[in-house]
């Protein structure tokens, strides 16, 4: 057999392996040595308004020699307006007989254009893979409430018909809404099995729920297990139903509310019932679904835009610009530009001097209104961050709520780096449409948001969202007299730490150096503040409230929300968020870290 018959014979079968089973979604192409493969992770269909919609490729490289590949979408890029994405990328090193699969993730913006174009070593390629982008942010904030997912095997057709029902709610497949109702959830239906879904948790940020049955629940493989449990602790909904909806164990049902048993976990929640007549559910069935769903989209919603972000979560003190100087600075140039400088030059006879000297004390003025600006605001940028961790330590998850804010004096030359498991979203006015900025985005090394993103004295606003396996732990031992010390296993200062042994006594220790174990006092909370403490395990209020605001509220008095075996640490450097401008003058951060210990502590 001929080396080009085999080549051609390995393509065929490569071609037909990527079609099988993702015809409905995926687009391949075929460039010489590689291959492309391209779809939406889990579901093309809903339109969504938070989140990421994950875009993953198969790179098959059947060539000898290595290969470097670089995604860019959109192919074909369209005119836009207002706040979106114009360019999100990626480059792969493929060797030679092997295959990548990579993610690009389209940030909580309006992507501009369709398709995808394919780069191969530097050589931009002919073909554009046709693909059509999902439904994600799109302006005047036509989405409704938000985006549903569902399984394979919960019933699209009576979820819809019971929505349609309750409220005149519809599916975004083919949907026609009635004059004056609302389009509340649209309904994404899986194209794959739960075994194949994504195994990480930023591929179902864009959905406000998951539903899927108590079986597939209890079959699913760990990887995609892990990542559903990442997104509900911080803040998805899951919805399990029928047999096996309990959840084998994995939840902790404290509560009831009317069919429904619900598990409070992190700072989402699991819903579970074994009434499998969905088309036969009702509004008072459905409300507490419906709360929860519209809960969950609290990272997407916004403050006013730019100035009202600011105003909510300050990063600098004063916007203004500082008129007053500069005005001095252009009068200064008026006169010795002017009158001064043809007196003189007329004093000495040389008029034609002025040839020579306008174009000086020009360029010397601008020199002075740049260099007034520098030494007012400086050369780099500030940034600031306030952060609420949930530690499971039996877990080793943290689950990451952040507000963080940059101001930078100039454009920053790198741009803002975050990783592959962190979901920013910018407080812009997304319905914008005379205004903004377009905005990329590359994925090759972690989530470089690269240009657009941050302009210069113009403050930026993100709500962000992480999840990830941390193993930082701190550990408690008792001491003389029924104290205990505490050994800091952060790696980093805490300011403060607070903890409850299992009789809910509470101790204290401040300013507990990094791998230093450290003596706790005794401390006695008020009536009031004992009463508090079950309130705490209730994290999805403080979710869907004012992210700040409980920060704040848990900085002024971190005993009011202890539970017995828990403790609250104080942190003042950067620990389970990125601090994102690796360049900046001052850094702000105000950290607060609740920790579950193993209950075998």
């Amino acid at each position: 057999m001929s080396k080009a018959v085999y080549v051609l014979l390995c393509k065929i079968m490569l071609l037909s392996v990527l079609w099988v089973g993702n015809a409905a979604i995926a687009v391949v192409g075929d460039y010489g040595d590689i291959a492309v493969q391209i779809a939406p992770t889990i579901s093309s269909g809903g339109e969504s308004t938070m989140g990421y919609v994950d875009y993953q490729a198969t790179l098959t490289n059947i060539g000898p020699v290595e290969r470097r590949v670089e995604l860019i979408m959109p192919g074909h890029a369209s005119q836009n307006y207002g706040y979106y994405i114009r360019q999100m990328s990626r480059t792969v090193v493929v060797p030679p007989g092997s295959t990548a699969m990579v993610s690009l993730f389209q940030p909580p913006l309006r992507l501009s254009g369709d398709g995808v174009r394919v780069v191969i070593d530097g050589r931009h390629q002919r073909e554009i893979l046709p693909l059509t982008t999902v439904t994600h942010f799109q302006l005047w904030g036509s989405g409704g409430d938000g985006c549903l997912l569902l399984s394979r095997q919960i019933g699209f057709d009576a979820v819809n018909q019971s929505l349609q029902a309750d409220s005149g709610y519809a599916s975004s497949m083919g949907m026609m809404y009635p004059s004056g109702s609302s389009p509340g959830f649209a309904l994404a239906l899986s194209e794959f099995p739960v075994s194949q879904w994504s195994q990480q948790w930023l591929s179902y940020s864009r959905y406000n729920g998951v539903l899927m049955t108590g079986q597939e629940w209890a079959t699913l493989p760990a990887g995609v297990r892990r990542a559903l449990l990442e997104y509900v602790r911080c803040g998805g909904t899951l919805l399990l139903i029928g047999p096996g909806a309990a959840g084998d164990g994995a939840f902790d049902f404290e509560r009831t509310q009317g069919i429904f048993q619900i598990a409070d976990s992190g700072f989402g929640a699991v819903f579970a019932t074994s009434r499998t007549d969905v088309g036969g559910w009702t509004t008072m069935d459905w409300n507490p679904l419906r709360d929860s769903w519209r809960a969950s989209s609290s990272s997407a919603r916004q403050f006013g835009g730019i100035h009202g972000a600011n105003d909510w979560f300050p990063v600098i003190e004063d916007l203004s610009i500082p008129v007053r100087g500069l005005l001095l600075v252009v009068l200064l140039f008026a006169v010795l530009i002017g009158p001064a400088n043809l007196f003189i030059l007329s004093r000495k006879r040389r008029q034609i001097w002025l040839f020579w000297t306008v174009p000086l004390l020009s360029l010397l003025a601008s020199v002075s209104v740049f260099g007034y600006a520098a030494f007012a605001e400086g050369w780099t940028g500030f940034a600031r961050i306030a952060s609420l961790t949930i530690l499971d330590e039996s877990e080793t998850l943290a689950s990451t709520l952040a507000i963080t804010g940059f101001y930078c004096p100039l454009n920053p030359r790198e741009g803002l780096h975050f990783d592959y498991e962190t979901e920013c979203t910018p407080q812009v006015d997304r319905d914008t449409y005379g205004t903004g900025s377009p905005r990329t985005v590359d994925w090759t090394r972690g989530q470089h948001l690269a240009s657009g993103w941050v302009t210069a004295r113009v403050p930026a606003h993100f709500l962000l969202r992480k999840s990830q396996m941390r193993r930082e732990k701190i550990v408690f031992s008792p001491a003389d007299a029924g104290a205990y010390e505490a050994l800091n296993g952060f790696g980093v200062s805490l300011a403060a730490l607070y903890y409850a042994d299992v009789d809910g006594q509470v101790y204290v220790a401040e300013e507990v150096p990094a791998g230093a174990r450290h003596a706790m006092r005794r401390f006695e909370r008020t009536t009031e503040s004992a009463g508090q403490a079950q309130t705490f395990r209730s994290l999805r209020q403080m979710y869907n409230g004012d992210w700040y605001g409980a920060i704040t509220v848990v900085l002024k008095d971190p005993t009011a929300y202890l539970e017995p075996n828990t403790y609250i640490a104080i942190i003042h450097e950067p620990l389970f968020i990125e601090q994102g401008l690796r360049q900046k003058r001052t850094e702000t951060i105000e950290s607060v870290v609740f920790g579950i210990l193993p209950e075998s502590f």
